[in-house]
């Protein structure tokens, strides 16, 4: 009998050894991410002192506005003037020609030619455009068939293509800082308005080069106020609805406006008391 219960005290001791074990091993499994976000780095869209400058929502969180500052920073240098301004403001790490290959699409009328960006693999392209935007968006600012016009940007032998244009003069002032006014917000959707400040640049009746460029110092004529939408996706926060003060006058015809019109403002009687 003694025997038998010294076998029973080892057999209970090796049966709770190897339970401590395989709790142990079970507690030291990582823990599997329940989504699978992710989010562009800084070495995926590297920001510039104005970039990382840019004013942003309070009432984003930290990461909510670096992706903010990413998108801004993205959409101005493919929207907010000329489109190869993605190759100026995201230049290849790598010593390149000046030279672009030109390509004209069968059937088209269009011309496009390649990219000297840092992301002139489509793949590479595709991955930082869907970083920040859903695909509804992205395919709203790119694929615009709808209205007769091509593609800005399109693939080629799996390399980037731009179509190059200019969307003309901008009249943003960026001396004021954008202003955000929170509409609403949820864990799966923030919708908010962004009011940029805007001046007329050329001098008015009277007044010399010196004045104007004091007058976009401490003054602005108009603003104009647009929305955006941040939607949480399986791929993580992205933008919905995006647009910049940079590119607002071109591309967000829904903007509101209020101030003075360049027409008024431009008038030989008119005056800012009026």
């Amino acid at each position: 009998e003694p025997e038998n219960g010294t076998m029973k005290r080892f057999l209970f001791a090796a049966l709770a050894a190897l339970t401590l074990l395989f709790l142990a091993g079970c507690a030291a499994k990582p823990v599997e991410p329940e989504t699978a976000e992710y989010y562009l780095t800084d070495e995926d869209v590297p920001l510039d002192e104005r970039a990382l400058s840019r004013a942003v929502p309070d009432f984003l969180t930290e990461e909510q506005q670096t992706l903010y500052r990413q998108a801004a920073a993205l959409y101005d240098a493919m929207f907010g003037g000329e489109t190869t301004g993605i190759d100026s403001t995201f230049p290849s790490p790598d010593a390149l020609t000046d030279e672009y290959i030109a390509y004209t699409p069968d059937g088209s009328d269009y011309t496009y030619i390649s990219s000297d960006c840092r992301w002139q693999s489509w793949a590479d392209f595709d991955r930082v455009v869907h970083g920040v935007f859903t695909d509804r968006l992205w395919a709203e600012l790119n694929e615009t068939d709808f209205d007769g016009a091509p593609s800005v940007y399109i693939e080629r032998d799996g390399q980037l293509y731009i179509l190059d244009c200019s969307y003309g003069d901008q009249y943003y002032n960026n001396v004021f800082p954008d202003e955000f006014t929170l509409v609403e917000q949820t864990d799966e959707r923030i919708d908010f308005t962004v009011t940029a400040h805007y001046s007329y640049p050329y001098p008015r009746q009277g007044e010399s080069y010196e004045e104007r460029d004091e007058r976009i110092k401490t003054s602005y004529e108009f603003t104009l106020t647009f929305p955006v939408v941040l939607l949480r996706t399986d791929a993580g926060w992205r933008f919905d609805t995006f647009c910049t003060g940079a590119a607002a006058e071109m591309r967000c015809p829904g903007a509101v406006f209020e101030g003075v019109t360049e027409d008024d403002f431009y008038r030989e009687n008119y005056s800012a008391g009026a």
